[in-house]
């Protein structure tokens, strides 16, 4: 059979494969990343999963046949919160904002702490701003919210600002003026003295335009976008080229395609790439979308637990949430993406002791892709998660990806003795279990408030538990949390990648206005003539981008939006909009599909229509349909599962006791087998603990559901 579509998930610790053929079979693999050289990982990982599922197929072969290869990862975010970007990067503005990224806002010295330090102001700190104010330099220029030039652009003083940042030795320089979005004409007059100077000069030196980067409003946020795109995105682009040219020499003729912060792929040369930041977490929330359609679930939670951070998203009325503001490495942007938090969080985190209160402090650092003290070639030398897993023998230290890493449970519990079990004068069985329990409260915890936050409750949601590590946690992370259903995917290890595999070819911009919609509908004419313009020109932008990647404009699908809000209010929300140009009575349509959205996602009660409604931007979306992966669909057979399955008893620490657990490999289990616990389900990917008192049976979707077993 011909695999068509290859998906890549590089995490901090994993690179996942998800390998869809032509009938929509796929199978999963799963390597450590290799961060100096992804490709690497990746062709680790596609080796792992042709060896893995038994399938006889040459790399080359695979990948001379794809039609789409699709990326998802860690590399941008990574170079960010490292500090490992382009630098110096060249930063001109508007005269007397020039000190606006130093400061940044007030949210920025706190919004990525753990809560316990976020009551303490003494906790607080600013990112160090990625430009230095020397490298800073305003010229004077106005341009009023509205669009109207106040004060012309001071010509002389952009030419020395470029002199002075070309001395400077600056790599790249962001323009970014106060409300450009209104009007770009003054940042398009920089670039024009720019490139004259340069010419001049004999340099050549790039440069970036905060409105075709973030035409939106908030200069903070468009500036620290700018600003990231260049420090972050920009080197990622050579990062794809070495990817592409070392499967090109193996054959691949496909495309790359990386997933976006809002749920569609773009091209590696995709002008706005920062917005491909947190492609990762993204992916989990569209298999989670994806099997939200097939089963008829419209409210579902997305838990992704991997080595270093616990991710969570939500599903409400049959659509994700997507957010217009967020952080990056505590850095305030104003891009679309879809609305996913996470805390410090996973297998890989360390566990330290407080060395004067004795407590037990979790993260939120972690071993990454190191794994912990139990990997002596990972060089950790403080325990992690990881090692706790082992002391208890959910981890079996021999079949961690299916054996390729073998782990020492002896080191394990002798650093665990030093570290943790001594100073607190306990078994070291007792301390493992205590610190598993810690790190399940803290994300239980988390959950809860992030369902209960959006005015719902997790008896309306079913749950979706994946990443690597989810299976092995599910059970402790939502005890007692009466979710509708547990989920467990057998590619859970991979299900971030089935996700971005799941997603189409698509572009998004955003245009920031200020409409409003009166009662009375007196405006009604006004918007509809602005609305209509802001999609044409939205759609011109968009028609030379598809034309530069190769794409006809005609053969792409349009999908106009606004974001809208009641008149006073300061949360908006995002309203599909059926078709483009409209007609003044179509604004009523528009006005009921927000408020029956309103509805659903918030308390009836606080609708308020008779204020009136706000207009914050208008959106444009194109999307081009990819071939989609397909469950597996296989009849259920018995409870009991056969013979093969069964692999030898492990003893397993659960609730202050050993238990001899059955062992079972996770590929010869069978839908409508049922796994009672204690026991614990094996596969090269991942590892799924049913403890005592729990039960799952995987269903014809080849899924676990997971939940108390009622016979005790």
């Amino acid at each position: 059979m011909r695999y068509e579509i290859l998906a890549i998930d590089t995490g901090g610790t994993m690179t996942d494969t998800f390998l869809v053929d032509g009938e929509g079979n796929f199978i999963i693999g799963k390597a450590q990343t290799t961060p100096d050289k992804e490709y690497s990982g990746i062709l680790n990982s596609l080796t792992d999963a042709l060896k893995s599922s038994r399938v006889e197929a040459e790399i080359g072969d695979v990948l001379e046949g794809l039609k789409a290869f699709v990326y998802t990862g860690t590399i941008m975010i990574n170079r960010i919160v490292e500090r490992k970007g382009l630098h110096p990067i060249g930063l001109i503005t508007t005269a007397g904002f020039e000190d606006t990224i130093r400061f940044g806002r007030g949210k920025q010295s706190w919004v990525e702490l753990p809560y316990s330090e976020r009551l303490h102001a003494v906790s607080h700190y600013y990112p160090t701003p990625i430009i230095g104010r020397s490298y800073v330099r305003g010229v004077r220029e106005r341009v009023l919210t509205s669009g109207f030039e106040m004060i012309p652009l001071y010509e002389k003083e952009a030419e020395e600002a470029v002199r002075y940042l070309i001395k400077k030795g600056v790599k790249a320089i962001a323009v970014c003026l106060l409300y450009s979005f209104a009007n770009p004409e003054h940042e398009v007059q920089v670039e024009e003295i720019a490139k004259r100077v340069m010419k001049e000069e004999g340099v050549e030196i790039p440069i970036f335009l905060s409105h075709r980067i973030n035409p939106v409003i908030g200069e903070l946020g468009r500036l620290n976008t700018t600003v990231l795109q260049i420090y972050g995105a920009e080197p990622s682009r050579e990062q794809f080229e070495l990817i592409k040219r070392h499967l090109k020499e193996l054959g691949m003729k496909a495309p790359i395609r990386i997933l976006t912060s809002y749920g569609t792929t773009v091209s590696p040369s995709h002008e706005k790439l920062i917005t491909t930041v947190t492609s990762g977490p993204t992916g989990g929330i569209l298999g989670c979308k994806y099997l939200g359609d097939i089963y008829g679930f419209n409210y579902i939670v997305g838990t992704d637990v991997g080595g270093t951070s616990f991710d969570v998203g939500l599903i409400s009325a049959g659509q994700y949430s997507l957010k217009t503001e967020s952080t990056i490495n505590r850095f305030l942007v104003n891009f679309p993406m879809i609305s996913v938090d996470s805390i410090g969080a996973g297998t890989g985190s360390y566990i330290r002791l407080d060395p004067v209160t004795k407590r037990v402090r979790i993260g939120p650092d972690s071993a990454s892709f190191r794994v912990g003290v139990s990997w002596v070639e990972g060089g950790v030398n403080t325990v992690t998660i990881n090692d706790a897993l082992v002391i208890l023998g959910h981890l079996n230290p021999d079949y961690f990806l299916g054996g390729e890493v073998k782990l020492n449970r002896k080191r394990a519990e002798e650093m665990f003795i030093d570290q943790v079990s001594s100073p607190l004068r306990v078994d070291v069985e007792e301390a493992a279990e205590g610190c598993l329990e810690l790190i399940n409260l803290d994300m239980r915890m988390y959950l809860n408030a992030m369902i209960v936050g959006t005015g719902h409750a997790p008896e309306n949601y079913h749950l979706v538990s994946y990443g690597g590590g989810g299976p092995l946690l599910t059970a402790g992370y939502t005890k007692g949390l009466n979710f509708q259903g547990i989920l467990v995917p057998t590619w859970a290890a991979a299900f971030s990648a089935f996700g971005a595999s799941t997603a189409d070819y698509g572009v998004r911009h955003d245009l920031s206005t200020e409409l409003l919609l009166t009662p009375d509908g007196s405006m009604d004419v006004i918007v509809t003539e602005m609305l209509n313009h802001g999609w044409g020109e939205l759609k011109k932008l968009m028609e030379e981008e598809l034309k530069a990647e190769g794409i006809d404009p005609e053969s792409v699908f349009y999908k106009p939006s606004l974001r809208m809000m009641y008149f006073g209010m300061l949360d908006d929300l995002e309203v599909p909009v059926v078709r483009f140009p409209i007609r003044e009575d179509h604004i009523e349509d528009i006005k009921q599909t927000y408020d029956d959205m309103f509805e659903k996602i918030y308390a009836r009660g606080s609708k308020s229509p008779e204020a009136g409604y706000m207009i914050s931007r208008i959106i444009l979306s194109c999307s081009l349909p990819t071939p989609k992966p397909k469950l597996p669909d296989i009849p259920e057979s018995e409870d009991t599962p056969d013979e093969k399955a069964y692999k030898k008893e492990r003893e397993i620490f659960y609730g202050g006791k050993w238990h001899e657990a059955e062992i079972f490999e996770m590929d010869y289990l069978m839908p409508g087998n049922v796994v009672r616990g204690p026991s614990v389900v094996e596969a090269p990917s991942t590892t799924f603990v049913v403890p005592p008192g729990w039960k799952a049976k995987l269903d014809n979707h080849r899924i676990f559901w997971l939940e108390e077993d009622g016979r005790g």
